[in-house]
């Protein structure tokens, strides 16, 4: 996967969700919030 993020060629961010943040799962389906505040973020940035 980290192979794939590095021949991108476009805007992107790397976050690696963690254990602490509640959101390790699988897609973070533990932590569904914090997996959309992280995207939004991003989002947020790029379309400034």
């Amino acid at each position: 996967m980290q192979e794939f993020y590095e021949m991108l060629q476009c805007p992107k961010a790397y976050h690696l969700f963690t254990v602490a943040e509640g959101a390790d799962s699988h897609c973070q389906l533990d932590n569904l919030g914090l997996s959309y505040q992280v995207a939004f973020d991003w989002l947020d940035e790029v379309l400034k």
